[in-house]
């Protein structure tokens, strides 16, 4: 009799010591399976921010390069002559025509030589405007 209420009782704390055992043992594994996605997130986040910090490193370049050329002289010089109209001293500008489909006879009726001489040149192709720009300027 005794071995049969001794046997009860030690299935009984065998059977919860078994059950907290397992409950601990899931309880482990949750708790590592956990820790690892936590660490795979950080990794994930860090190569985003890797990646973040590359892209504003370029960003970084390139403007400072785009800075660089806002401030060199040849930019300033392009931008005074299309914006504001200055020139450097000795140049001359050369404007060149927009094609109008006027008819030439009617723009030279009251004109001087000279006017009709730069009016004919407007008429002419750009490279021809050019030409005589350069070598035969003292004539106009």
């Amino acid at each position: 009799m005794y071995y049969k209420k001794n046997h009860k009782k030690n299935i009984g704390l065998i059977s919860i010591l078994m059950i907290c055992g397992l409950l601990f043992i899931t309880l482990l594994l949750f708790s590592w399976g956990k820790s690892l996605w936590q660490s795979r997130k950080r990794e994930i986040a860090i190569l985003e921010f890797k990646k973040e910090n590359e892209r504003i490193i370029q960003d970084n370049i390139r403007l400072k390069e785009t800075l660089e050329f806002l401030k060199s002289p040849q930019f300033k010089d392009k931008w005074a002559k299309e914006r504001k109209g200055k020139v450097n001293p000795g140049e001359r500008v050369l404007i060149l025509p927009s094609n109008k489909k006027e008819t030439l006879m009617e723009s030279l009726d009251n004109l001087s030589v000279s006017e009709k001489r730069i009016e004919i040149l407007k008429s002419r192709p750009h490279r021809e405007q050019w030409w005589e720009f350069f070598f035969f300027e003292e004539n106009i």
